[in-house]
This record gives C-alpha cells, structure tokens and sequence, in this order.
C-alpha cells in the first residue's frame, strides 16, 4: 500500500465494500415484496400463484432440465417455481428443446437466468396455429397419394395424408408397441403408451385396456401419467376405462389398481384431461354425464383438491361436446353451464385465480354451437371485461387472469351482426385502448379479428396503422390475418386491402418480432402474391431460427407449390436448428412433398442427432408422415440396439401416423386457452398436457 497515494487507496478500499454489499444485496430476499430492487429490470417467469398481470421474481433461478421424455408428460418444468405436483424428473442426456416460437432463455445484469417472455405472440401462435397449418386431410388407405390436390399450376391444399391400413396397424404396430411399453426405457415406454392410446384400437390377442392399466401401478411418475392420459384417448369405446379414471381422479380406494396413481395430485390431473378427452370422442350422453359428476365433484371439493387437479376438472368439461338439440343433452349442457358460471361468479382467493380464469373459455367451447346460450353468456362476459357486474350496473373489480380469459372467450362466441355483437366489440376496443395488464390487450384485439365483420375490420385496420411497431402491431398483425383467413374461407378470395397494408409493413419492418408475425398474417391471409418477399426474407434471415421458422409457416398456409425449393435450401442449411429443421419440413409436407418424410426417418433411423433434432424428427414425421413410413418406424422401434430417444421418436411418429383425428388429439385443449393463468400440469413449455405432441 505505501506505494499508492492516500486518494488511490481509499477507493480501492469503497470499491472492494461496495462490491461486497452489492453481492449480498443480491442474494438477499426482500419480505414483503416478490419484486427486485428498484434499479433491476422486471423478470418474466411463469406465473407460480397468481397467474395474473406482471408476474415478478419468484422462487430460486430455473433449473435447467435434463430434457423430457419423448411422447410422455415427461421432465421438470423449465419454469421457476411453479406449484408443487411432484413433478418427475426427466431422462439424462441433453436439456429439453426450446418449444416453437418461444423466446431463448437471456440473463439479467448478474448473469441470473431470465424466464420465458409469456407476453410475445409467438407463445399464443405456438398454442394455436394447428387448425391453420396442422389439419390432416384423411385419405383411406386404398388412395394412390396421386397429384390430384394441385389447385390450379401453382397452389395446392394439403396434400391427403395416406392412413395406414387397419389391418397393418393392428397386426403389426400394436404389437411392437405392446413389446416397448412392456420392455423399453421409459422414454419408449411413455411413447408407446401415448402411441396406443392415439391409435385406440384393440388387438385379436390383448386389449389395449389392459396394457394400459398394468401401467397405472408402474414406480415411474411419468409412465404412471401417461397411462393415464393414455386410457382416457383410447377408453371411449371401453366402459371400464372411465370406472378406472374416476378411481384415480376421486383417490377412491374401491379400485385396486389406480390406489398407487391415486395418490399423486400428477395422476390425478391427467387422469382428468382423459376423462375429458373419454367424453368428447364418445357419442353417448350418459357417459359424458358420467363425466361430469366426477368433475364438478372435484370442484366442488376445492379443500381436498390442488388447483392442478381443478383447472384439469375445468378444462375436461370444456370438451364433453353436448349435443343440445336432445332433451338430455341439452339438460346436461344446463348443468355445466350452471356449474361453471357459479365457480366464475364465485369470490375466491389469490390461490384460486388460476383455476377460475378457465370458467370463460370452457364456457365458450360449451355454447360456440348455442346461439341463445352464446348470446346470453358474451354480455356476461363482456361486463367481467369491463371490470362491471354480471348485470353491467355495478362496478366490479376482476383480476387480470380473468379478463384475459374473457377477452379469449368473446373472440369464440361473438359472431359479427348477431344481437350483442356491437357491444362486444366496443368493449374488446376499449380494453384493447386501457386495460391495465398487457396480455388482456392483446388478447382483446386477437379477439377482434375472430370475430370479424366490417366492423371489426375497421377498427383493426385503424389500430394497425396507429400501432407500436415491436410491442402492438405484431399483435395487430395477427388480428388482421385471423380476420383474412375467415374472410377466404367463406369466399374463397383474399382480402385485398388487408393484405395490402400487411405486405407494405412486411416490406419495411425491421424488428425480428414484427416481421414475423406479418410473415404469419400474410400466410393466414393467403397472400399469393406475397410469396417473392416471403422467399426473399426467408433467405436472407436462416440464421435467425425463430423468423426463419415463422416465414416457412407463411408459405405452408399460402400454399405456393413453388416455395418447395426455397424450402429445401432451408433444410440443407439447418442441421443444428431443430426447430426450424421441423417447421420447414412440415411446411414441405403441406406443399405435398412426397421425400420429404423419407428424408425425415433417414435421419431418425441414423440416430445420430442429439436429442433436441431427435424430438423434432419426430414431431415433423408424426405430422407429414403416412403408411409409407410405417415400416421403416417399426424396424427402428423394435431395434433395442438403437438409443432409447431414437426409437421413442419412432413410437411417437408411429402414433401420428396412424391417428386417425384430423387434428392433433390435445388441439381442443390447445386452442384459445388462457395459458398466461398457468398450473404445472397445464403447461411448462415441457410437460405438461398442452406441450406434448
């Protein structure tokens, strides 16, 4: 020290203090506040409690996960402090994938790891793009796979996808899927289980029933949920199946098989979404009654059920698809409806907000086909958005996860010109303009564009014009191009001044953000003359996957025949983006590709990818693979030499291919669901019931 001046010396001494305060400030916890200090920016985590507004700092930094396992509700959430539900731990061996459209992971000022952005677009698109870009055209298994979907020289629809033989599935597919529940790596196991569950079909020897429930029981939490999911996807052709899932969602100790899975709130929870799931593919009223009683006695029991068990309860009765044109059917549909708007009235608390913020939206589903139900129940809604009583008289505060809720449920019940509508969208507008929490407004202008109109169309075009270009506009731009595709669906002509004013920001938007979502309005609005600009960008933006990605979903939906070789160059440059590796092979499905899907099981059966490009091999396959691919996948799944990731993406694929739903089996959960009022079991971005594929 002798050789440093008096000066030079002390602020060694304030810097080294400083330094120190400032590293036990930040490990400190500050009581009262879950917010950091002043000076920090705000975190985005997932909502742990509240599900509402502007979540804070919440509980310790995420762990990073050790990657899901494929085709099952498998891995930890990737989220920080979520509830607990005993969540299982993921396989070893590589961190699960970033989901499409989710942002990476970025550090703060200390290097702390920052959570997902749950505000961006891309989150909604991820949860809702598949009756835009993932419907299936079922063709029988006697079609020749023939050119005959060109529309035209240049446009196409999607190409029909060739369903395996019945026969083939049942005497070849289920037996390699019994063989890898019963001996295979938990991975494979999972898969399978899921696999058998989509497929739903029984063979001369067993009974998927039984393969399934030998699995309840299983030491694994994983395979434990799957098989429960599993058996409410297969059971609605077997009665035992919902005895069995009432046991497990009721902790009943009548049924000897389900006490194990009982006992875990994980089980339980999927055990509910398969009852949902149970009741929506059977045609039989008594047994979607059946159903509901179990739910609303799980709502009803709020003190002996977790709230992932509760927003599962709420979310199956959303999918009993009443028919309401019988007398029971439309008695049933009154007590749902009755059960739901209690809860939704009801004043609960902050624990609660999740699990009431799903009563809007499953009352949605419930009514869409209604009109007197629908008419009656968006003026309630639309009052709740308003911050009014269910009378409109009375000022009535509601938390945000609800109003986002509403905002999401108008957007599915009004129908533009009916009695109310008016009102509607004049209240969307208004919290568009001022509400409080941000994910409310832009809830409420993708509303405006599912309700269309001319009205709607005004205003869109108007606030489009007005709006931020990072935060508001790519929000708008989504509007538009909800509006555009209904406008084509019910023409059959593109919206000529809609597509106008999104390909002029398309051509000179810079934000990342922006150009995205314009890329996925233009493709929504089937804007052909588009697709020069669209190839161009795509080309010049491979390096940024997430844009990348967007742009191939555009040319998909538009259905340019001609984007296939733009479409190949991005494969060849995209070995290490599995991501957008999936989307463009997808895209190129839909432009009926034909190699394609040999392309994607070469690569699966060389096992050489890591296990994220493992994931999205197989997703791209259960996608745009057909009965061409089943016995490549078989060989693979059978090979026990191979990784267990490998043969658990061919499981996975195999249960794409053969499923015979034209949309994927967890869509009716997918769409338009508040995902912001999130539990574990809902949605980590891994696994829970809206993140498997």
């Amino acid at each position: 020290m002798s050789s440093l001046n008096p000066p030079s010396a002390t602020a060694l001494v304030l810097g080294a203090v400083l330094a120190c305060s400032c590293s036990l400030v930040g490990q400190c916890e500050f009581p009262g506040s879950s917010q950091p200090p002043s000076g920090d920016p705000p975190v985005v985590v997932l909502p742990t409690g509240s599900g509402v507004g502007n979540p804070g700092l919440s509980g310790p930094a995420p762990r990073q996960p050790s990657g899901p396992a494929t085709g099952g509700p498998a891995g930890p959430s990737a989220t920080p402090g979520g509830p607990t539900t005993g969540r299982p731990t993921g396989p070893a061996g590589g961190r699960a994938p970033t989901a499409p459209g989710a942002a990476a992971p970025r550090t703060g000022p200390r290097g702390a790891p920052i959570g997902e952005d749950l505000t961006t677009w891309q989150l909604w698109w991820d949860f809702n793009q598949d009756s835009h870009l993932r419907q299936k055209q079922l063709a029988g298994p006697t079609a020749t796979g023939s050119d005959d979907f060109y529309l035209g020289a240049t446009r196409a629809t999607r190409r029909p996808v060739l369903l395996p033989d019945r026969a083939v599935v049942i005497a070849d597919v289920l037996p390699a899927l019994r063989q890898a529940v019963a001996s295979g790596p938990r991975e494979v196991t999972a898969s399978a289980l899921l696999a058998l569950g989509r497929i739903g079909l029984d063979h001369p020897e067993f009974e998927v029933f039984d393969v399934i429930v030998a699995r309840l029981q299983d030491s694994d939490q994983v395979i434990r949920e799957t098989a429960a999911l599993a058996l409410g996807l297969a059971g609605h052709t077997d009665t035992r199946s919902l005895d069995v899932l009432r046991a497990i969602v009721l902790d009943e100790d009548t049924a000897r098989v389900a006490r194990k899975a009982a006992s875990n709130d994980r089980t339980r929870s999927f055990a509910a979404y398969g009852i949902g799931l149970l009741a929506k593919n059977s045609s039989v009223t008594a047994t979607k009654h059946s159903a509901f009683e179990v739910l609303s006695q799980v709502l009803a029991d709020q003190g002996e059920n977790s709230r992932d068990v509760r927003v599962a309860a709420v979310q199956a009765m959303s999918l009993l698809d009443i028919d309401h044109h019988k007398y029971a059917g439309a008695k049933l549909q009154r007590d749902v409806l009755a059960c739901l708007d209690r809860y939704m009235r009801a004043e609960v608390g902050r624990g609660d907000r999740e699990v009431q913020a799903h009563c809007p939206t499953a009352i949605a589903r419930l009514v869409v086909e209604d009109r007197v139900q629908r008419e009656r129940y968006q003026c309630r809604l639309a009052s709740v958005l308003a911050g009014r009583s269910y009378d409109g008289n009375k000022r009535r505060r509601s938390h945000h996860a609800l109003a986002q809720s509403c905002a999401l449920a108008l957007g599915q019940m009004v129908q533009s010109g009916s009695h109310g509508s008016d009102v509607c969208i004049k209240t969307l507008l208004d919290a568009w303009h001022g509400h409080k929490d941000a994910q409310t407004r832009s809830f409420s202008m993708l509303a405006l564009g599912q309700i269309g109109g001319k009205e709607s169309r005004r205003a869109l075009l108007r606030e489009f014009r007005r709006a931020s270009a990072s935060i508001e506009r790519p929000w708008c731009a989504l509007a538009l191009g909800l509006l555009a595709a209904d406008h084509y669906r019910e023409t059959g002509a593109v919206d000529a001044l809609v597509v106008e004013e999104l390909r002029r920001e398309f051509a000179r938007a810079k934000n990342p953000q922006a150009v995205g979502a314009l890329a996925i309005g233009l493709g929504l609005a089937h804007a052909d003359k588009s697709m020069p600009a669209l190839k161009r960008r795509l080309r010049m933006n491979l390096a940024k996957g997430e844009l990348a990605a967007s742009i191939c979903e555009a040319l998909a939906m538009i259905g340019e025949l001609r984007a296939r070789e733009t479409l190949h160059l991005v494969i060849e440059e995209c070995d290490r983006r599995p991501q957008l590796l999936q989307k463009a092979s997808i895209a190129l499905g839909h432009l009926g590709d034909e190699k394609v899907a040999e392309a994607l099981v070469t690569r699966l059966s060389d096992g050489e990818s890591n296990y994220a490009m493992q994931v999205a091999l197989a997703t791209a396959l259960a996608e745009v693979g057909d009965r061409r691919q089943v016995g490549p996948l078989l060989q693979v799944l059978v090979d026990t030499s191979r990784s267990a990731v490998t043969r658990a993406g061919a499981a996975r694929a195999l249960g794409g291919i053969a499923d015979r739903r034209s949309l994927r089996w967890n869509t009716p959960l997918r769409s338009n669901t508040n995902y912001r009022a999130n539990v574990a079991t809902l949605t980590d971005r891994s696994s829970g019931v809206l993140d498997l594929k």
